[in-house]
């Protein structure tokens, strides 16, 4: 079993979950996670973001890093998160960077 399909699994998603939160069809994700088609550099990057691990845990042969410990409430937010389709998942995306972006102004005034 190659490494993308584990990390995959490991992280309880459908190759079409996988696909939707890397912004790829999923029958490209498919032929990589098949060791059809070798995965770009923009692969490994997104694969590693959406999966939450470094891409030497990608490569390797085993894992690198401890897998993260979510409480309820945190599972329940990745498990709703999970659900949205690709417009719901850019909508919370947007809304997230708008309100990163608001806090960071606050921020350097409050810091002037």
């Amino acid at each position: 079993m190659n490494r993308i399909l584990q990390i995959r699994k490991r992280n309880g998603l459908s190759q079409q979950q996988a696909a939707d939160l890397m912004h790829i069809s999923r029958k490209n994700y498919g032929r990589v996670e098949r060791g059809e088609l070798m995965p770009s550099s923009r692969f490994l990057l997104r694969f590693s973001k959406a999966m939450n691990v470094g891409i030497d845990e990608i490569l390797s042969a085993g894992p690198t890093r401890s897998v993260p410990v979510y409480s309820s409430a945190e599972e329940t937010i990745l498990s709703l998160y999970r659900m949205l389709d690709r417009s719901g998942r850019d909508y919370i995306y947007r809304e997230l960077l708008t309100e990163s972006a608001i806090s960071a102004q606050s921020s350097l005034k409050e810091g002037s």
